[in-house]
């Protein structure tokens, strides 16, 4: 597997920034494979100059269109980590563009969504005390779930037994209600001792 360097270039030769797209590493391996009459703005495709495998193309199963390969084009590299700005230590946005002209770098930023800053959130100790006494609630009723289970097993069990000393009076050959009054008798006579 090549090395970050090996793909997009020493630091020195990409500037500072790491952000790039296909177009702009295209632009500055092989500038005469740009050409705006064919599709994307560019001869082939990011595969045939080894930028990415074959079965990564997003058109693998669509075909090649004006859009399509204009799109693929400007994607970010995978690898290549957005640049982000911040203010006060928390990221405020990401450069979605950098266009490098006669005039210096010129970067396009778009704010960063809340969800995607992860910014960790401190709990504060009464937050946590309320936590743990909630877990300590749902164990509670769980226990007690258990127990209430345990309890019904139990019941099944020695219904089980009651039915199985029934059965066993009936296939003895006893009459249903002889075997039934006989299994009330041995339940007396366990419940005794």
């Amino acid at each position: 597997m090549r090395s970050y360097e090996e793909i997009f270039g020493s630091a020195d030769e990409r500037g500072s920034e790491r952000i790039m797209t296909f177009k702009q590493k295209i632009e500055r391996d092989y500038p005469e494979k740009i050409n705006p009459e064919r599709l994307g703005g560019v001869e082939a495709c990011p595969y045939n100059y080894g930028y990415e495998s074959f079965d990564a193309r997003p058109c693998v199963g669509k075909g090649c269109g004006e859009l399509r390969c204009e799109s693929c084009w400007n994607r970010e590299i995978p690898g290549t980590e957005p640049l982000t700005y911040e203010h006060k230590g928390e990221p405020i946005g990401k450069v979605s563009e950098v266009i490098t002209n006669d005039n210096g770098v010129k970067a396009t930023v778009v704010p960063i969504a809340e969800k995607e800053k992860n910014v960790t959130t401190k709990k504060t100790k009464t937050q946590m005390v309320e936590e743990i006494n909630a877990a300590k609630e749902q164990i509670e009723t769980l226990n007690k779930a258990i127990t209430n289970m345990e309890k019904h097993k139990q019941y099944e069990d020695a219904a089980s037994e009651v039915y199985s000393l029934y059965t066993a009076y009936v296939n003895a050959g006893f009459h249903e209600d002889q075997a039934f009054e006989l299994t009330k008798i041995m339940l007396r006579v366990k419940l005794k001792n």
